[in-house]
């Protein structure tokens, strides 16, 4: 097992984003090195590893440092977590990177990476720590964001209709509303901003927006098509609505643009793609 181990630990050591692995095995191996005078292996035989496992205990007091990266059946009792499972822990530093690349990892650690050194054991991987937690608390955010943004749509696309009394123009409202979010997604595309729990609540806000400046053009226009024609009724729209939309469309410009000047990213990024 410790063998397996140890050479899962050097194969992760080969990803892109892990700079090293440190587990049980590690001291095991430094452990056989300093007794054989060999490279650092872990022992083939028990005799090795008991010659390892005095040094051990002679080093550290005659308790041995590996005790704290195992939990084993007979030391948790019914209290522990895992109270009928004996559990080696493989602490892993990562670089910092997006909750994606950070799922490939764990998924390639939990698939291939198992099956060639675990599974033949009968053992099995389940990556976690603060960066897995939360990376899937990222992604659960994002996909909430997305579902309630597209319910966000479609029942105020219903209101529309109900507000402005006829279908088709409360389905052309859905355009303008949805214009801003085409050019949220192409400038995060352009810039390569990820899409992550700050940049997707900016979606709604441009959405709330946008369906606030929607309402007045329409019902504005809806309320001098009455009396003009209909080039006209647009004219006046525009001259009447448009300079309100405008001078309170710089000012929200202002505002949010105002975070660009910070120093923490995803801030910043937020206060751009908002304004």
């Amino acid at each position: 097992v410790l063998g397996a181990i140890y050479a899962l630990e050097r194969e992760l050591e080969g990803h892109a984003l892990v700079d090293f692995a440190f587990s049980a095995a590690d001291v095991v191996a430094e452990g056989n090195r300093l007794v054989s005078g060999g490279e650092a292996a872990v022992p083939t035989t028990r005799e090795g590893l008991a010659r390892v496992e005095g040094l051990l205990k002679q080093v550290a007091g005659g308790q041995l440092p590996t005790k704290q990266f195992i939990s084993i059946p007979s030391e948790g009792g019914p209290a522990a977590a895992h109270p009928d499972q004996e559990w080696l822990r493989i602490s892993i530093r990562a670089r910092s990177a997006g909750s994606k690349k950070f799922k490939l990892l764990a998924d390639w650690i939990r698939g291939d990476l198992s099956e060639r050194h675990l599974k033949p054991l009968g053992l099995t991987a389940i990556p976690t720590g603060t960066s897995v937690v939360f990376g899937e608390s990222a992604d659960a955010i994002v996909q909430g964001q997305i579902e309630s943004f597209l319910f966000a749509i479609l029942a105020i696309t219903a209101v529309m209709i109900v507000v402005l009394r006829s279908v088709r123009l409360g389905l052309l409202s859905a355009i303008p509303n949805l214009a801003p979010i085409a050019c949220l997604l192409g400038t995060m595309g352009y810039l390569d901003i990820a899409f992550n729990s700050f940049s997707s609540m900016v979606g709604s806000i441009a959405l709330g927006i946008a369906v606030d400046d929607t309402i007045h053009i329409l019902v504005g226009f809806r309320r001098a098509s009455e009396k003009l024609p209909l080039e006209e009724a647009v004219r006046e729209t525009l001259a009447r609505e448009g300079t309100a939309l405008f001078s309170t469309s710089a000012v929200l410009f202002c505002g949010f643009g105002v975070l660009t000047l910070g120093t923490f990213g995803p801030t910043r990024e937020f206060g751009l793609l908002t304004a």
